[in-house]
């Protein structure tokens, strides 16, 4: 009974691998796996998309928002300078298994996922490497004016990256992925800044008041710009790097990692630092498995020279 019983398991194993390796074979020979079953029949998910465009829905251009609200599942999410005076819209999903509802309008954009089919969907190995390369076909891209003035933008996804490379105002700046790595550029916060992901690295780069604060749980996190605020960074398995162009001395600055060292302004200490002193802001940095540095002043400018021109000569 043993024999037979391990024969069974032994071919069975067989056959998996089997699987697996014909379906590596027909994703690397360009064969389109993503498949969903609805209404009774199969359809390749490219065939049931949907999609909104503000240019061809609105009958007038958007130019005064002050709040924007977009939650969803599974989307990448892209914030970009608008070519003109007016805000603008594109969502393109095609996994049909999310209907976003999207609602833009004078003083307000939202994109909500509160509508679910009952399709089955096999996605296969096409799905897993998507997910393995960070990529994701359902996409949100929203136009914002340059130096735009906004109240409050309002994001969270659970599996995708987060993008803002628009030149822009907000006083409330809140950005959550549980999956996706967080980048943005050219940002200016007035009041609020809270951005957390918990598998991915995040790169944030601009001019932020009173708070700020980033977490991941998985990722390395650089936060770079003018900094008129208490700072928390925190991260459980990567480093902490800071480049500030404000004096170290406006700020009480405590940091600690289990594993790494401590770099500030270029000097090496061990696995905690505290300056002790009475400042304008506190900044806290922490990390378990990682280094923990922070350069301020000039030193913070040409670090973050530097790791700009890495990033984009990628």
């Amino acid at each position: 009974m043993k024999r037979w019983t391990g024969r069974v398991v032994g071919t069975a194993a067989i056959f998996i691998v089997i699987g697996f390796i014909l379906m590596a074979v027909g994703f690397f020979s360009g064969a389109d796996t993503s498949v969903i079953f609805s209404d009774g029949a199969f359809y390749r998910i490219n065939d049931v998309a949907f999609e909104y465009d503000s240019a061809q829905e609105l009958e007038h251009a958007i130019k005064n928002v002050n709040e924007i609200n977009i939650d969803v599942s599974n989307a990448a999410i892209y914030i970009e300078q608008s070519d003109d005076d007016s805000y603008g819209l594109h969502v393109s999903y095609v996994q049909v298994g999310e209907k976003p509802k999207v609602t833009m309008e004078d003083g307000m954009i939202q994109v909500l996922e509160n509508e679910k089919d009952n399709d089955f969907h096999i996605t296969f190995f096409w799905n897993l490497w998507k997910i393995v390369l960070n990529q994701n076909d359902n996409k949100i891209v929203l136009s914002v004016p340059k130096d735009a003035q906004m109240d409050s933008i309002q994001i969270h996804t659970s599996n995708g990256i987060i993008e803002s490379y628009a030149d822009y105002q907000v006083n409330t700046f809140i950005v959550k992925s549980s999956n996706g790595k967080i980048d943005t550029d050219h940002l200016t916060v007035l009041q609020n800044t809270d951005i957390r992901t918990s598998n991915g690295a995040m790169d944030i780069r601009g001019t932020f008041s009173k708070n700020f604060y980033a977490k991941t749980s998985n990722g390395k996190i650089q936060a770079s710009g003018v900094f008129h605020a208490d700072v928390t960074c925190e991260t459980s398995n990567g480093a902490v790097e800071m480049n500030v162009e404000n004096a170290v001395d406006d700020y009480e600055l405590e940091a600690r990692t289990s594993n790494g060292k401590i770099v500030i302004d270029g000097d090496s200490y061990g696995n905690e630092y505290h300056s002790r002193q009475s400042a304008l802001y506190k900044m806290y940095l922490k990390c378990s498995n990682g280094k923990v540095e922070a350069n301020f002043g000039e030193k913070g400018k040409q670090q973050d020279f530097y790791s700009m021109s890495n990033n984009y000569t990628k």
